[in-house]
């Protein structure tokens, strides 16, 4: 069951890696050195907020790419938080990929992403495949009702 939006505010809140906001660059290196054991086991990224995977960007679907296949491979990363990148449907879908891949996220910020009715059902098929994930926000996309609607049933 997923919880209100306002538990994944509060587990940003506690969280030290989300109080810092990380380049795609940044957190894909911290993700890949926590996996090859770069980083020491007493702070491995646990959460992260990520803010350049703007739609804007001419790169932005390798670089919602890239994140998202480091995502699905972290033993340790069970927050993410992507508010406010604003990439859409297309941007969105590597996410969807990697809940579906076995991510362990257990709480995941889309809000203000312009996602819409192909992204809802796309996440809404992840989710089906997904046990971790408890907590996801979604506030200010433009989901519609049909987008809801597949995204509460699953």
């Amino acid at each position: 069951m997923l919880l209100p939006s306002a538990s994944v505010q509060d587990l940003i809140a506690k969280s030290g890696d989300l109080a810092h906001r990380w380049t795609v660059e940044q957190a894909i290196e911290r993700l890949a050195a926590s996996a090859e054991g770069r980083l020491p086991s007493t702070h491995p990224p646990v959460a992260l907020t990520v803010y350049d995977v703007s739609a804007r960007s001419a790169d932005a679907l390798a670089k919602a790419e890239a994140l998202a296949d480091h995502v699905a491979c972290s033993p340790t990363l069970v927050t993410l938080d992507l508010s406010g990148n604003k990439f859409g449907c297309a941007g969105v879908r590597p996410f969807a990929g990697a809940l579906a891949a076995g991510a362990r996220l257990t709480a995941l910020d889309l809000a203000e992403n312009r996602i819409a009715l192909a992204g809802a059902q796309a996440l809404a098929d992840a989710l089906g495949r997904t046990a971790s994930l408890t907590m996801l926000e979604l506030r200010a996309n433009a989901l519609a009702d049909a987008g809801a609607y597949a995204i509460a049933r699953a």
